[in-house]
């Protein structure tokens, strides 16, 4: 009971000091009118920090593409440039290997030509004398095949007794016969497409024949002042004979040079 009057008296107290409180009235603040250029040079001021801001990035934003532009130049500059470079490389590269390979071209061409120069101008007479028999026979004995097999020893003997040279009439008899394999060596032991009043003349053995052709190259060729291939030519095969109907003496010069080339150059 004490604790509700005690409450009571305390409300009484209260009340009209709330009450004095919300009777009083709040007089309003007298406003200012602000001027629009004051407030436009208010805006920029406060503004004028974020602008400056925006143009930094964007300032800071071109000069990364200009970069980044003026890299990728440079890359796609550097990339034809070493493109370019290695083209360069290449075709000189191609240039060199073709100038080394017709140099090649050129010096085995001039060899060839130097070859067949001397072997056209070489007197089977002179040549007879460079080599010993023993050593003309193991070089031809390597090439000489079919019924000429073995027979290095005979071309070497009856070459050197009748000045001649030997690989000569070697190139010539294996040019004729096909290398020992023609019917003509088979049948008639004929071994220079030697002919006579009724065609091809027989002998009684290779050896003889070899001996005659021998002989008859020193006689008809040599003795009158024929000693090369293409002089010899112009008499043993000569282009458009009636008895050549194939045309196979054009071949004669080119055929037996390759032969005598080859067994001159034969190394033991």
């Amino acid at each position: 009971m004490k604790k509700v009057v005690q409450l009571s008296l305390s409300l009484m107290l209260i009340l009209p000091v709330a009450t004095g409180c919300m009777s009083q009235t709040v007089e309003p603040k007298e406003s200012k009118t602000v001027e629009p250029s004051t407030l436009n040079t208010i805006q920029t001021i406060r503004l004028q920090p974020h602008h400056t801001l925006l143009e930094r990035f964007s300032e800071l934003e071109r000069l990364e593409k200009e970069k980044a532009e003026q890299a990728r130049v440079a890359k796609v500059a550097k990339a034809k440039k070493a493109a370019a470079l290695k083209a360069a490389q290449a075709k000189k590269a191609k240039e060199a290997q073709e100038a080394k390979e017709k140099a090649e071209a050129e010096a085995k061409e001039k060899k060839v030509n130097l070859v067949n120069q001397k072997v056209n101008v070489v007197k089977v007479s002179a040549e007879a004398k460079e080599t010993t028999k023993s050593t003309v026979a193991k070089k031809l004995d390597t090439h000489l095949d079919g019924e000429l097999k073995g027979k290095g020893s005979v071309f070497a003997n009856s070459a050197k007794s009748n000045n001649v040279d030997p690989y000569l009439i070697a190139a010539i008899a294996m040019h004729e016969t096909g290398n020992g394999t023609s019917s003509a060596i088979r049948n008639k032991n004929n071994v220079g497409g030697l002919m006579g009043r009724n065609g091809l003349k027989r002998f009684d053995s290779v050896d003889a024949s070899i001996e005659y052709m021998s002989n008859l190259i020193e006689e008809k060729y040599v003795a009158n002042g024929r000693e090369t291939i293409k002089e010899i030519s112009v008499m043993y095969a000569p282009v458009g004979a009636d008895n050549d109907p194939n045309g196979l003496n054009g071949h004669w010069v080119s055929g037996v040079r390759s032969i005598y080339n080859q067994l001159k150059g034969t190394s033991l």
